[in-house]
């Protein structure tokens, strides 16, 4: 990973090549310009915790890149552990899943879309970033 754009974008090096990539079955506050949208800046920090200076493995579902010419995947993370082990995590999930974007089908990116809404649905019920009372 090269560095965090916003809350659903991320610059990735592959071999010599930097991309664009937006994060599949999210939308999370954009920074905009003049003003960013509520809990943009939240969102942007979120990713950067999650993925900076991390390897990330990329996950394609139908569509490889977006109208702006943006690689659309699904961003995994790989924890090892002391005792061997180790676990996998979707960035795109963790996202949602702490708040800081919601899910949106974009078809027919929707291989993980179930797991998403589920995400939604249980940030929501728990008042996380966006559906807080702030």
């Amino acid at each position: 990973m090269t560095r965090v754009v916003d809350g659903d974008t991320i610059v990735v090096r592959i071999g010599e090549q930097q991309m664009r990539l937006r994060y599949i079955g999210i939308d999370a506050p954009e920074l905009g310009d003049p003003a960013p949208e509520p809990w943009a800046d939240e969102a942007t920090e979120a990713n950067r915790m999650l993925v900076a200076n991390q390897t990330v493995f990329l996950e394609r579902d139908v569509s490889d890149t977006d109208r702006f010419a943006r690689l659309l995947r699904y961003v995994w993370l790989r924890a090892h552990f002391a005792d061997g082990t180790e676990r996998w995590t979707m960035v795109n999930l963790e996202l949602v899943r702490l708040g800081f974007a919601r899910a949106v089908s974009y078809p027919p990116d929707v291989q993980h879309q179930h797991l998403l809404r589920d995400a939604e649905r249980e940030a929501r019920h728990a008042g996380a970033g966006l559906w807080s009372e702030d």
